[in-house]
């Protein structure tokens, strides 16, 4: 198949989560031939009440590489006990629907963790034993890496020169240099200069090559904005949202007791002028800018309930 993405499971919270603040993740794998983005969304519900709720999105995921579909929103449990979570994934273009559900995934959440104990100074005498019960401020400090070394600078480099022979020439600073490295080439010098280039020089600022200016693309600002659940009837509703959308995200609730259906303003609830009918738990994201043309949601049987979200930009 050239575009699928699966549910793999759920990575983030653990199946046993200490009562912390999490940032829910799925975990996904693309199964097609060509590079994907994963998103959909994630939901938990404790006691049959819907407690926590996010759209999710992965970054691209090449052929066969596995990745993280990550929650717009941070999780901090209300209380501890089992909570049930319910997700999906899609991509545009997706051939294979039937892998982007997450199975329910049981979510125990217990005690908050404890805090951390300071060091004491047997610890810290402890910790030294490896080295020896001789053990002095010499050998902690060999034990320690040094430092990465960096390169001189040019003031560095003139202020040994000074100071080592202040009658130096240019001459001498030339043998030496040749002395060191003889193989120094135009290539390396260069290579070494465009590395040094101010950032305001590269392409980010319009460095002129041959008469041509690199500028990069402009950067767009994207955002969540969330409609909630909606009631849906079966008389066509608009879905309008108050920025220009990228992405909209489209779940049925899984208690519905029939389909939602999503397509234009002439949609019906039997399906006809529709993109998609969504199942109870099915959701669906879709690349569409409705600045023009909104979308339309209809219930099959009334009333069911759409949960709606969308990438945003100014």
């Amino acid at each position: 198949m050239d575009y699928d993405v699966a549910a793999v499971g759920l990575s983030v919270p653990p199946a046993a989560a200490p009562l912390t603040t999490y940032r829910p993740a799925l975990s996904v794998k693309n199964l097609g031939r060509y590079d994907a983005v994963a998103s959909g969304s994630l939901s938990a519900y404790r006691a049959g009440l819907r407690v926590y709720f996010s759209p999710v999105l992965s970054p691209i995921l090449h052929p066969g590489e596995t990745g993280l579909a990550t929650a717009a929103d941070d999780w901090l449990p209300a209380e501890q006990g089992d909570h049930s979570f319910f997700g999906n994934v899609t991509t545009a273009r997706d051939q294979n629907p039937k892998n982007d559900n997450l199975p329910p995934t049981t979510v125990t959440v217990g005690p908050p963790p404890p805090p951390p104990v300071p060091k004491t100074l047997d610890d810290i005498y402890d910790a030294l034993q490896p080295l020896g019960t001789e053990a002095t401020l010499t050998a902690i400090a060999d034990s320690v890496p040094p430092a990465p070394a960096t390169e001189p600078t040019l003031t560095e480099v003139r202020d040994q020169v000074t100071s080592g022979a202040k009658e130096a020439t240019l001459l001498m600073v030339g043998d030496a240099i040749e002395d060191t490295a003889k193989e120094v080439t135009q290539l390396e010098v260069n290579t070494k200069l465009e590395t040094r280039i101010p950032p305001a020089l590269g392409p980010s600022g319009g460095l002129k090559v041959e008469g041509i200016v690199a500028t990069p693309p402009p950067h767009v600002p994207t955002q969540f904005e969330t409609l909630g659940s909606i009631v849906s009837t079966q008389t066509p509703i608009p879905i309008v949202f108050a920025l220009q959308t990228r992405v909209i995200f489209i779940q049925a609730e899984f208690t519905n007791p029939g389909y939602i259906v999503v397509g234009g303003s002439l949609v019906t609830p039997t399906g006809e002028h529709a993109i998609c009918k969504l199942a109870p738990g099915d959701a669906i994201a879709i690349e569409y800018n409705d600045k023009d043309n909104p979308l339309y949601i209809c219930a099959s049987i009334a009333p069911s309930y759409a949960i709606v979200a969308a990438t945003t930009e100014p």
